[in-house]
């Protein structure tokens, strides 16, 4: 008898194994959604933070460069490159298209998400003018930033 015993195959039922399968993938359908939304929120989130390097970035090109914006008098930037060469930053937009108009008095920096599906597209922005009386005289130009 205790051959017949020694000689039973050990092993996993084709039940045990597909029981497995079932609660992996509901387990997968739960966690990649909120993955998702949580690359989309880090995402955005680099994009403010590349707006806010603009806007420091500018701001110091304001002061060294006659009270004008980059680019300089009237024009339009597009994409890090162009950017990282004319304020000297160092940005990368792999997920947002980042642009800026600028006048010569103020400036628009853009980060646009391209939309996933309709209706969908995220834009953050930051405009930036000098103001009649400045309230302070830290806060040149006297602007406000819009997340």
């Amino acid at each position: 008898m205790s051959s017949a015993r020694a000689s039973k195959k050990r092993g996993f039922t084709l039940t045990e194994i597909l029981i497995v399968a079932v609660v992996l993938a509901a387990v997968a359908a739960l966690a990649i959604p909120g993955f998702q939304r949580t690359l989309e929120v880090t995402r955005a989130n680099e994009a403010k933070v590349n707006l806010e390097i603009i806007d420091a970035a500018e701001r110091v090109f304001y002061l060294h460069n006659s009270n004008r914006f980059w680019p300089n008098p009237v024009g339009t930037a597009t994409g890090a490159a162009a950017i990282n060469t004319g304020l000297n930053t160092d940005i990368s937009d792999p997920n947002y298209a980042i642009t800026i108009v600028s006048t010569a008095i103020s400036y628009r920096a853009t980060a646009s998400r391209a939309p996933r599906r309709a209706g969908s597209t995220k834009t953050f922005f930051i405009n930036r003018a000098p103001a009649a009386t400045p309230a302070r005289t830290d806060d040149f130009p006297n602007g406000t930033g819009n997340y």
